[in-house]
């Protein structure tokens, strides 16, 4: 909430761009201008004129200058690529404080009693209401007999609810003093939380000898049913305390004191307007391609990231003497100086894992299984001397769906787990888009063939090793059992989780079959041409 003269001395100081407020070296290439004034010598949050941005300066959200020595939004390497920030975001937002009347409603709480046992339900007291009505959860929860029965109940404004069930149920209250035999017909909610907010009742003195039908009236909660007109009346008793000047009323019933009326609530409400300038080249891109027939070429479309993630592949793959591809991860120049420390991060997010797995004893074994297997065929590998202070730790989980026969557990890698300087692996990387034909290409392809055959390639990450040099960036944490100490393992191939893992497993692909069209040609064309992820879909004419 600064001023304008404020600002501008606090973009001088800390040498921010005073057009885009982003701190860069040389001319600011953002095409912002002022929106008072049009002018790209400044940004509207710091125009100086009649109209001033200070209107707006008391309710915008603070100004947040993002550095760009290799951070996300501007980064230039010696190849000549420059990634800009594609949107510009002006954020407004205003609050403000106002006293409301909070109209308390008539709960209590009542006990049902099922076939084994006795339940307690929050309920709604309705006078308005010609009938009881329990929520599907309640029904579920209570396991009662449902009888089928189909009406119609109407609310206010004429809306009308269909009936299709209703069930006989016992209420009392807590000594059981209190016991009726109700009908109810069930809706699937009855409504949403009561009340809608917390009240305050710090000011009010309930009296000692007062038992509350809901003690808990002025916290949210939800509605298991609602009581109408059938019984309403027959709980009331004669006793009733006015609190609140009069405008609380305690009134005595067979569930004990139910509470209703009115009290002065302090409501805050907030109001947020965020106005979103998108570049006009990712527009034109995306017209470009919805018009155009998935045959067409996108090569003239392709983003300045993608462009440069081909050529960085072109200059640093190679192959081992047995044939497996290395490549290396496409970063931002000098991203890696911007992460910070992740190790702690990483510790906790295993402790929490264990916390799990010490409960499932068939989870603990899948998952030391699938790690283990990582680790004896190649995939990983253990650190012993750790001595790299910039290594980044990536947090890992797993997801496990036990109707799978072959892969019921798999580990999946956060790569997105932020750092101690609020990056992660995934923001210094880039993402080289897709080079394979599009779905609708692959199907219709398909659906041409007289013999068609499906294929996957196993473990296809698995297969693409990683640079040595920049294999300290995927590193984790893992221990065999809760108490044992923990290792610290590097992952040695590309991990599915990074941003850049898709491009780089399918341009791995398309350099395999570039290189071995000569020997395999037929098999080299379905590589180039067949292939979705991991998964062919090809055939041929005859057999």
């Amino acid at each position: 909430n600064m001023s304008v003269h404020e600002r501008i001395k606090y973009v001088s100081k800390e040498n921010i761009c005073k057009n885009c407020l982003n701190a860069h070296k040389g001319v600011c290439r953002s095409n912002l201008t002022c929106r008072i004034c049009n002018s790209k010598t400044h940004n509207t949050m710091l125009h100086q004129g009649q109209t001033t941005a200070e209107t707006l300066g008391d309710q915008a959200a603070p100004i947040k200058p993002h550095k760009s020595d290799g951070s996300i939004n501007s980064a230039q390497n010696s190849s000549g690529y420059v990634e800009t920030n594609p949107e510009h975001l002006l954020t407004a937002s205003i609050s403000y404080n106002s006293q409301q009347k909070s109209v308390i409603l008539s709960t209590a709480y009542i006990y049902v009693r099922s076939e084994n046992e006795r339940y307690k339900l929050r309920c709604l007291l309705d006078s308005a209401s010609a009938s009881c009505l329990p929520s599907n959860r309640a029904c579920n929860l209570l396991n009662l007999k449902r009888e089928p029965f189909k009406t119609y109940i109407t609310g206010i404004g004429g809306n009308s609810q269909e009936i299709k069930a209703r069930v006989k149920i016992n209420i009392s209250n807590e000594e059981e003093t209190y016991s009726r035999n109700c009908e109810f017909l069930i809706v699937p909610r009855i409504t949403s939380l009561i009340p809608s907010q917390k009240i305050n009742i710090s000011n009010i003195e309930i009296p000692n000898h007062v038992k509350l039908a809901d003690p808990n009236f002025c916290i949210p909660g939800k509605i298991d049913m609602l009581i109408g007109s059938d019984i309403f009346f027959d709980l009331l008793k004669a006793d009733k305390i006015r609190l609140a000047n009069g405008n609380l009323i305690l009134q005595e019933s067979e569930l004990g004191y139910v509470v209703s009326g009115k009290l002065p609530t302090e409501v805050t409400s907030n109001y947020c307007c965020v106005a979103v300038e998108t570049n006009l080249d990712n527009a034109i891109k995306e017209f470009f391609e919805i018009e155009s027939f998935p045959t067409d070429s996108f090569d003239s479309t392709k983003s300045e990231e993608e462009k440069f993630c081909e050529e960085h592949f072109l200059k640093t793959h190679s192959r081992t003497k047995s044939g497996r591809y290395i490549v290396s991860l496409p970063m931002k120049e000098n991203a890696d100086s911007v992460l910070g420390f992740s190790r702690e991060n990483a510790v906790k997010r295993l402790n929490g894992i264990w916390n799990k797995l010490n409960k499932n004893n068939t989870l603990a074994t899948l998952y030391k299984a699938f790690l283990q297997e990582y680790l004896d065929l190649g995939p990983m590998q253990q650190i012993i001397d750790e001595d790299n202070t910039k290594s980044c730790y990536i947090s890992h989980h797993c997801i496990y769906k036990p109707e799978k026969t072959t892969t019921p557990l798999r580990v999946v890698f956060d790569a997105s787990a932020k750092t101690s300087t609020d990056q992660s692996l995934n923001s210094i990387l880039l993402n080289g888009g897709s080079i394979q034909d599009d779905l609708f290409s692959l199907v219709t392809r398909f659906r041409t063939h007289k013999y068609a055959f499906s294929a996957d390639i196993q473990k296809m990450y698995r297969q693409i090793l990683v640079e040595p040099s920049q294999r300290y960036l995927q590193r984790i944490v893992w221990k065999e059992t809760n108490n044992s100490p923990i290792k610290i393992y590097e992952l040695n191939t590309v991990t599915y989780g990074t941003v850049s893992a898709p491009f780089l497993a399918m341009r791995v692909l398309k350099a395999l079959a570039d290189a071995e069209h000569q020997d395999f040609p037929e098999a080299a064309k379905i590589i180039s041409r067949d292939m979705y992820m991991d998964d062919i879909l090809s055939g041929a004419a005859s057999l």
